[in-house]
């Protein structure tokens, strides 16, 4: 009988030893570093002790490694205690899809459904990151800044010209080419340059009767005698210069020098210089000079 005893005895403490030499050995791992006992995202790699006392959760080799804080365990839903439990609305899909449950659930690949509590399902567009996933990612965050972004634009477009920077000059009566100066399409010119020398009958004649109004003036001493024959050499759009020359001189000319009223760039040229006397007549018309300036 009592040998009986002592046998079974001896047999619960070889159990016994059995079972803690199995758990000497599991907990024989070493260590590979340390993590905060409330899953948040601190480490280390030497024992160390939280701020309230408690030592750090000792994480052995082969254990698996997250640096996410923990999710919540969806099948024990945490007793509430007072004001400051959160209450879960619904639980969303792992990967962003547009799919929600009002109870724990797995996707497809096995990943539990994420819990939202009230509050965090706000609309402002904002996105929240755990620490973890913001460590892996590099990403950076700093205070907003005026700041100046430079880039280069390329787009296509159609250089047009201003119409309000485009002068043509025209005869305003038939006149004769005698002489073209050295422009052409695509020469600069500036205000007050000859472009051409014309001979035109009717300017001739308005130049005639210019002179005959200025000695009348001159005898009659009426001061606005003789107006009405120089602006029909104002109509005939003859330069202001060859106006005041012909005052001067007192000689009616027998060509003018047509000058650039503006600054600009010659776009088309059509008047041409004078051809031989059989041939004068090719050369009778009103020529014209296009170009765009300032």
């Amino acid at each position: 009988m009592n040998r009986a005893i002592v046998a079974s005895v001896a047999a619960a403490l070889i159990a016994a030893a059995g079972a803690g030499l199995v758990a000497a050995t599991e907990q024989g791992r070493a260590p590979i570093y340390f993590r905060d006992p409330d899953g948040k995202p601190f480490y280390s790699l030497a024992p160390k002790k939280t701020p309230d006392g408690r030592d750090y959760r000792a994480v052995p080799a082969g254990a698996d490694v997250s640096f996410d804080e923990p999710a919540p365990d969806a099948t024990a839903m945490p007793a509430p205690s007072g004001a400051t439990a959160r209450k879960i609305k619904y639980y969303r899909n792992p990967m962003g899809l547009p799919d929600t449950s009002p109870m724990p659930k797995k996707d497809s690949m096995g990943m539990d459904y994420i819990a939202v509590y009230e509050g965090d399902d706000t609309d402002d567009g904002s996105v929240k990151l755990s620490p973890g996933k913001i460590q892996r990612t590099g990403a950076k965050s700093e205070p907003a800044a005026m700041r100046l972004i430079r880039s280069i634009i390329r787009a296509p477009g159609t250089i047009a010209l201003d119409e309000r920077r485009i002068s043509v000059i025209a005869m305003r009566s038939e006149s004769f080419v005698l002489k073209i100066a050295d422009v052409t399409t695509g020469s600069h010119v500036v205000k007050g340059q000859p472009l051409m020398e014309v001979y035109t009958p009717a300017i001739s004649s308005a130049a005639a009767e210019f002179l005959a109004t200025i000695t009348s003036k001159m005898t009659s001493g009426d001061g606005s005698y003789g107006r009405g024959s120089r602006q029909r050499l104002v109509n005939l759009d003859v330069p202001e210069a060859a106006i005041a020359a012909i005052e001067k001189s007192r000689n009616v000319p027998t060509s003018i020098d047509w000058t650039s009223p503006r600054d600009g760039i010659v776009l088309e040229r059509n008047a041409i210089e004078a051809c031989a006397s059989s041939r004068a007549a090719c050369c009778f018309g009103s020529p014209i000079i296009h170009w765009s300036g300032r």
